[in-house]
This record gives structure tokens, sequence and C-alpha cells, in this order.
């Protein structure tokens, strides 16, 4: 990725990021509370994701030599969105159809009611911490073979099927990788309560939002254990596999699988 020189543009879009956080937060826990009484992030975080890459799109018309590859064209930017929006219209177009037919006898829900053997405690902070690894040890794994398992493969490579690399990038998904990313997850029922780990999935994705972008740079110590722009830009490579922690990048130090943005320009 071609490094650019606005270094103002990188904190602005930064600092973007995490009052949009601020404002999801706010949002999804005062206006959007499902009938079960859990706020509702991800349709929260919407009108903060269509802010954030209008913002980036400006910063990339004014600042210096902006990196050709975060370039929005209107072909690549409506496939993005388009492929989000597909992704979620087949998810509630098969949502009664699943949790009628399905889930009652195979589900999530179903085999921690019947089959969990641990009591955790929501109103626990560290039991959230403690999900939310599990949620991010298990995305690291689910990705990871998203990438090397050619039918798992065949759903994720629609999210790298961009000529781009910008915020748009973040919402091209595909509805099969829903589908095969639910059985990896069917594991920790046995342990987590539904609520914990459909929030805590939540802040997930969302975090991974934010790493789609060329304008933030190197982020210093931050890097050490989160999930940051410049390491995704490297799983964004085609010609590299790695790099598949969310919001920690600890998983592919320890597994194996982690390259540094630098070494990722020399060796490949």
């Amino acid at each position: 990725v071609e490094k650019q020189k606005g270094v103002w543009a990188s904190w602005l879009l930064f600092g973007a990021v995490l009052g949009s956080s601020v404002g999801t937060y706010f949002v999804a826990t005062t206006f959007m509370i499902d009938q079960d009484g859990n706020p509702t992030y991800i349709p929260a975080a919407l009108p903060f994701f269509f802010l954030l890459i209008s913002l980036e799109w400006v910063l990339l018309k004014v600042v210096d030599r902006p990196p050709v590859a975060a370039e929005y064209r209107i072909a690549d930017t409506w496939g993005s969105l388009g492929a989000g929006e597909s992704q979620r219209v087949f998810i509630s177009l098969c949502e009664v159809t699943i949790n009628r037919v399905i889930a009652p006898y195979f589900g999530f829900k179903m085999l921690y009611d019947n089959f969990h053997f641990v009591d955790l405690d929501d109103t626990n902070p560290l039991m959230w911490v403690f999900v939310l690894l599990m949620v991010d040890f298990e995305y690291y794994w689910m990705h990871r073979f998203g990438h090397t398992v050619s039918i798992f493969w065949a759903g994720h490579q629609v999210h790298h099927s961009s000529e781009h690399y910008n915020l748009a990038t973040a919402l091209r998904q595909s509805w099969w990788q829903d589908v095969f990313g639910t059985l990896f997850q069917l594991p920790f029922a046995l342990i987590v309560p539904p609520h914990m780990w459909m929030i805590c999935g939540s802040w997930n994705t969302l975090y991974q939002f934010w790493v789609h972008t060329c304008l933030i740079d190197r982020l210093g110590v931050i890097e050490w254990i989160f999930a940051t722009p410049s390491h995704h830009r490297v799983h964004h490579d085609r010609r590299v596999h790695k790099n598949y922690g969310g919001i920690l990048i600890i998983w592919d130090r320890i597994f194996g699988t982690f390259v540094d943005e630098y070494d990722s320009v020399r060796q490949y």
C-alpha cells in the first residue's frame, strides 16, 4: 500500500472512529433495545458507517498523494454496498425458517439451554471480557479456515474481491460466510449464554470496520495487541493469507500467522 503524507488526516479519521464508537454505544443502549432487552449494536452503527465512509472519501480528495489503493470508484463501492445489503436481505428472508425449523433442534440457544455446564455471571465485567476473548478466538479460527479451506473460501472470497481498499470494503460480505461461521460458534454454547455471545459478537464485527482503510498509518504499541489497519492491509494483499485476528492480533502472533506490513512489502 502506498504511504501518504497526510498524518493529520490519519488522526482525524482515527478520532472520528472513536467518536462513532461512542455514538453507536449510546444509540444502541438508548434507542435500539430488542424484545429480550439487549442492545442491537450493528443496526445502531450503520449511520456512523456511512458517515465515516463519507469522511474518508473527502479526506482522500484533499490529502497530499492519497494511496491509489484507497480510491473510491462508483462500480467498486456499489459492489461492496450491494454485497453487504444482499447478505442482510438473505439473513432476513431465512431468519423465520431458521428460528422455527433449525434453531430449536440444532442452534446455539438450544445447546446452551440443554447442555451448558458453566453459569457465567453477566453482571460481572470480567465475564464480558472473558466472552469477548472467546468470541475473538473463535473468529480467528473461523477466519483462518475461511482462507485455507476451499468450501469456506468460496464464501469469504467475496470480501476480498474488491479492487480497492477503503471503509466501504468492510461492508462487502457474503451470506455463505454467515452460514459456515455459525458452525464454529456452536461449541461455545456449552459455556457462554446466547445473549452474551450475541453482544460480544456484535462488538467483534463492529471493531473490524475501521481497519479497512489506507489513511490510518502505524499506531505504535497499540499494534502489539490489537488488530489495526496496518495489519489488515497485509491481510487483504492477495499474495498474503495472514493476520486473521478480528480485535486482537495476539492470536496471529501465538499461532504463527502474523506478518508485519513492512515485512510483507519486502517479502512478497
